[in-house]
């Protein structure tokens, strides 16, 4: 262990409110490969719906100042590393390895069934640190663009409610889904989500005021696979909502999901992300 990480206590983040979070995300993410900016009312709301247990989420602190964070989410006998960084100026002293190998040995108490996480593709030092404590990649996780210029294939969208989607996503989707797309992170109420279904194919979408539509979550009933609903739904929701772009973030499933994009006409992006789990 370097001097550095000698020097580091760890304490829950639930001694710490969600403005603290979202200060310390911000101090830990600066320079991270895709730039992002925390605030404190999007921490709450991302951080209660992805079931944040704070108990079991650690802050990194040294001289009595936060320089690392660790946010796990629990359901279940489930878990997941949602967040995870260091301040810039500790970086490659030991303190990342100092939280995970906290997060490892507490899922490994609890004897969770799964401990996963997404991290960026070309995040090599993050990747390899994973790695060394037991990590594995399950799957790629593919993000899709579309430039939406109008024209498509327009059919009869029907409305329904977010919790309704959430909930067939839950009952037919696979176990495995990344954490952010499962059907229980699903059903947490967002003001800009909105989900629609065509025939048995549903969609949850989210409605940003500008900039790119994004799909969020995307199922068909499990006896209604094969016949072409996905594709239609997703061709008929970029023809209905033509006036701005789409985008599908890097968590689609590139076994389950990813030539279904390509054949509704997205294109698939550059970034990607690695699902990774826990080896028992």
């Amino acid at each position: 262990m370097s001097a550095a990480a000698s020097a580091i206590s760890l304490s829950t983040a639930s001694n710490v409110s969600f403005k603290e979070i979202a200060d310390i995300l911000n101090d830990v993410y600066t320079g991270y490969i895709t730039p992002i900016t925390f605030e404190e009312e999007t921490v709450r709301v991302v951080l209660r719906a992805d079931s944040l247990d704070a108990d079991e989420s650690w802050i990194a602190m040294r001289d009595g100042a936060p320089v690392g964070c660790a946010l796990v989410g629990r359901r279940d006998r489930r878990s997941r590393l949602g967040a995870m960084g260091v301040t810039p100026a500790l970086r490659g002293m030991g303190v990342g390895r100092l939280m995970l190998e906290r997060v490892v040995e507490r899922s490994r108490d609890r004897a969770d069934e799964r401990l996963e996480l997404e991290v960026i593709e070309g995040n090599t030092h993050a990747i390899r640190l994973y790695e060394s404590v037991g990590f594995v990649t399950q799957r790629q996780l593919l993000a899709f663009e579309h430039e939406a210029v109008g024209g498509g294939e327009v059919a009869e969208l029907v409305d329904v409610a977010q919790e309704e989607a959430a909930n067939v996503i839950a009952d037919h989707g696979p176990d495995d889904l990344p954490w952010q797309i499962s059907g229980r992170t699903l059903r947490a109420p967002r003001e800009l989500y909105k989900a629609h279904r065509l025939g048995r194919a549903w969609a949850v979408v989210v409605d940003t005021p500008e900039g790119p539509r994004a799909m969020r979550g995307l199922c068909v009933e499990r006896d209604a696979r094969r016949q072409g609903q996905a594709t239609r739904l997703l061709r008929a929701l970029v023809a209905q909502y033509s006036d701005r772009p789409w985008m599908a973030p890097a968590l689609c499933p590139e076994d389950l999901v990813g030539e279904l994009f390509l054949r509704a006409g997205f294109t698939q992006a550059d970034i990607s992300q690695r699902q990774m789990v826990l080896r028992d």
